[in-house]
């Protein structure tokens, strides 16, 4: 019965066979770029889910692919000038590894004594009900009948667990040559562990909020970047 826990968490997932959508809730605050001599070229995302059981294969993902995207280009589009002299492409890779939350003992420990307490419950009927031989019975019936409560008590803990490194890397080019100039990357790792019920608002927010820290520190390190480069150049036409 805890391997069917473990399995219905990552069933949240998108694990069991029907598909589920990845997506983001962005918090209000908002990276600022002022002005900077650059256009936006592409922007690209990658994002790889991988599960304890493998691969999240069910798991659609396109959905935070395009918020992710879009936000970055609003946010990088914000600063950019239109005849700039350099060209800035990016790509993003999000990178999760879903398993066990620090709630999945406390969890298994709740569901096996729900379970306990429905099997003592069910032979102690059963052996009411039909001397001698129907404590067994009966304990099976009360294990069936515990299982629903069990499932669902061992869930309110923080069984899912999430260890995730998004990164991103920026690249600046010349425009009249395309020649590459500077490039950096940058880092924003998180972890969050949530309950099956509030799995899909928690990940969101927690997502969001990666994101929005990655975003800062692309922002920052491009300015960086272009203030390395010293005068800026001519305008392109």
């Amino acid at each position: 019965m805890t391997k069917l826990l473990f399995l219905g968490s990552l069933a949240c997932l998108g694990a069991s066979g029907c598909v589920a959508h990845r997506s983001m809730l962005l918090p209000d605050e908002r990276t600022h770029l002022t002005p900077e001599p650059f256009r936006l070229g592409d922007v690209s995302t990658s994002i790889q889910v991988r599960g304890s059981s493998g691969n999240l294969s069910q798991l659609d993902t396109s959905p935070l692919r395009a918020q992710v995207e879009e936000r970055l280009r609003s946010t990088l589009g914000r600063g950019a000038a239109p005849n700039a002299p350099y060209t800035i492409d990016v790509e993003i890779d999000l990178a999760e590894e879903h398993g066990v939350g620090p709630g999945m003992a406390a969890g298994v420990a709740t569901e096996t004594g729900v379970l306990a307490v429905g099997a003592t419950a069910g032979a102690v009927l059963g052996a009411i009900a039909l001397p001698g031989v129907g404590a067994p019975l009966g304990a099976v019936v009360g294990v069936l009948a515990a299982s629903p409560p069990a499932l669902a008590s061992a869930f309110a803990f923080d069984v899912n667990g999430v260890n995730a490194e998004y990164r991103a890397a920026v690249a600046v080019r010349r425009r009249s040559d395309r020649a590459l100039v500077a490039s950096r990357r940058v880092v924003a790792p998180w972890r969050a562990s949530f309950s099956s019920y509030a799995l899909d608002d928690r990940l969101a927010r927690a997502t969001g909020d990666a994101v929005i820290a990655l975003e800062g520190k692309l922002v920052t390190a491009l300015h960086e970047i272009l203030a390395e480069l010293g005068p800026t150049p001519a305008p392109q036409p």
